[in-house]
């Protein structure tokens, strides 16, 4: 018994240890250009009109329960540096415009919602679980991307870095 506890703890602690860490990626150079549509507007913009600017991608679905919860904590970042960064929330499941209107009005979002005709966000941002922070820095590189729910202060701290 206290031998297979023994190994529980080992397996558990090397889970702890690594998981986090599969989860974040290491910065990969140069960001994806992305085409897209912002569903208020309806206007079409491209991600490097940004460039020079610190950029927060978060790459989401209405549906997603993590992403439900990311809502608030994405909520108090912008309110905190929203003049001084670009926010905008991808789409990643085809959603209709009213279901992303809904969406971004349920939770008072201030910052840019985006969708696109195409799957290229998926791809170019090997986006394979959601949600997904991205943040590129004003030099258009990525330096920061993380799956999974982050803590306001991780995500303010990795904005902080980008500058």
């Amino acid at each position: 018994m206290v031998k297979r506890l023994a190994a529980a703890l080992v397996v558990l602690t090397v889970l702890a240890t690594t998981l986090p860490g599969c989860l974040q990626s290491k910065p990969t150079g140069k960001a994806p250009d992305l085409q897209l549509r912002n569903i208020d507007t309806s206007g079409a913009f491209k991600l490097s009109d940004y460039a020079g600017k610190v950029i927060v991608l978060d790459f989401m679905a209405t549906w997603c329960g993590a992403c439900k919860q990311e809502m608030p904590v994405l909520k108090e970042v912008y309110d905190r540096v929203g003049g001084n960064v670009v926010m905008i929330s991808i789409d990643v499941d085809e959603e209709s415009t009213e279901e992303m209107k809904n969406f971004k009005s349920e939770y008072g979002a201030d910052w840019t919602f985006a969708s696109s005709e195409d799957d290229s966000p998926v791809q170019k941002y090997q986006i394979e679980y959601i949600p997904k922070i991205v943040i590129i820095n004003a030099n258009f590189d990525v330096s920061f991307s993380y799956v999974g729910t982050l803590a306001k202060e991780k995500i303010l701290d990795e904005i902080e870095k980008a500058y």
